[in-house]
């Protein structure tokens, strides 16, 4: 996880540093959204973030930086759908009640007003350059978890 962590600090660097795009989504290709799934599948690996390695490869590919946030949260609705049909039987066997679900609603929407939030500070934050500091925050973690693996575990 820690190595995933470091790595996903260097993505972001090397995302923020990419100059010049300007695709939308009326030019981005099909070999433009390859590009960025494939960049996606890098993060099953633990510690990688989906969206920074998402974010790296729209930025790879010239896409507008803030085009590219939209697309990169937008590309998070299948996964999360997937696993929400994935989870679900097995939330039911485990004796759901009906009065479960009120919780789960209300956590749904806080969880959406909460994510739209996010969206919007991460277009003003990807749009200014500021990757970096979030990298920073990455090595700085990914640096502890693996001092922690290799000196207390």
């Amino acid at each position: 996880i820690g190595i995933g962590l470091i790595i996903t600090g260097c993505l972001l660097v090397m995302a923020e540093k990419k100059q010049g795009a300007t695709k939308r989504i009326g030019e981005m290709r099909y070999l433009d959204a390859l590009i960025v799934g494939t960049v996606q599948g890098i993060a099953i690996w633990p510690g990688i973030s989906r969206s920074g390695s998402t974010l790296f490869g729209s930025l790879m590919c010239k896409l507008d930086r803030e085009f590219a946030v939209k697309f990169v949260f937008l590309m998070s609705i299948p996964s999360i759908l997937g696993s929400a049909v994935l989870e679900a039987p097995d939330a039911l066997a485990q004796g759901m009640s009906m009065s479960d679900f009120g919780p789960i609603i209300v956590g749904m929407v806080v969880a959406a007003v909460s994510g739209l939030i996010a969206i919007k500070t991460m277009i003003k934050i990807v749009s200014k350059n500021k990757l970096s500091y979030f990298s920073y925050y990455v090595w700085a973690l990914g640096a502890c978890v693996v001092g922690y693996g290799l000196f207390l575990a």
